[in-house]
Formats: C-alpha cells, structure tokens, sequence
C-alpha cells in the first residue's frame, strides 16, 4: 500500500504531465490557427526591393530601385540570364 506522501508525489507528477500537455495544445492550436491560409488583403506593403523567386530558389523578378534612385523591372530566366528591363532614368524612360 502506498503511504500519503508517495500517493500524493505521483499526483503532483501527473498534474505536471496535464500541465505541459495542455500548454503543448495550446501553442501548437496557436500556431497552427496563425498559419491558416486566408484571403488576408492589406492596404499598403511597403518594401526597397521585392525579388521573385522559382522553385529553384533562383531570382526570375526584381522590382526597386536602380543606380539612379529611379524605379526598375528586370525579368530573368531560369539560369539568371537578364531577358526584360523596364527602367525609369532620371532622363527619358527605357525599356529593353
């Protein structure tokens, strides 16, 4: 038979196990509720420079600024090799 002491050891065991279970469900019921896909919509995104990448990692787009501070548009293919420039020079607009 099991004395008052251990009886009341292997509660306070227990209890703990519960505990961290239940903090465990909450923080993955936390997370997995904030990587819910939605049709979240924001008013304004504001970045220097946005790259566009493939599945391979490699860079296909790039939108930002260029030497000048002006605005520009590069597409890329596959193998990184520049195909489209659109550019707004300080002096007359480009797009090659």
């Amino acid at each position: 038979m099991q004395t008052l002491e251990q009886r009341v050891e292997s509660l306070e065991r227990s209890n703990r196990r519960w505990r961290c279970g239940a903090v465990l469900a909450v923080l993955t019921a936390a997370c997995v509720a904030a990587a819910k896909p939605g049709n979240t919509i924001t008013d304004l995104t504001r970045s220097r420079r946005l790259e566009v990448l493939n599945n391979d990692g490699a860079i296909v787009a790039v939108v930002g600024p260029n030497e000048d501070g002006c605005g520009d548009f590069r597409l890329f293919d596959a193998q990184g090799k520049q195909g489209v420039l659109l550019a707004a020079a300080s002096d007359t607009p480009a797009l090659c």
